[in-house]
């Protein structure tokens, strides 16, 4: 799919997690063609691990930054 926006994933913190703590994403989204950043706009952010997915929709801010931090079911984690 060819759109006129890129998102970025910059930073994920607590990248592991037995469902009792969040696991923070935090991103960016720019405009392809001049690289400059999206603000207030809604992106489709989808995670996908061992065959279960989760979607959701995040909101740049000014500067056209999102942070997400899910706190995910046991049954979404390799232990659960």
């Amino acid at each position: 799919m060819n759109t006129s926006s890129k998102s970025t994933i910059r930073d994920l913190r607590s990248v592991s997690s037995i469902g009792d703590q969040a696991i923070v994403i935090v991103g960016h989204a720019v405009e392809r063609a001049s690289g400059l950043p999206l603000a207030n706009v809604p992106l489709k952010l989808v995670i996908s691990f061992s065959g279960f997915e989760r979607t959701s929709t995040v909101v740049t801010d000014a500067g056209g930054l999102f942070s997400y931090s899910p706190i995910f079911p046991r049954a979404m984690t390799s232990t659960g």
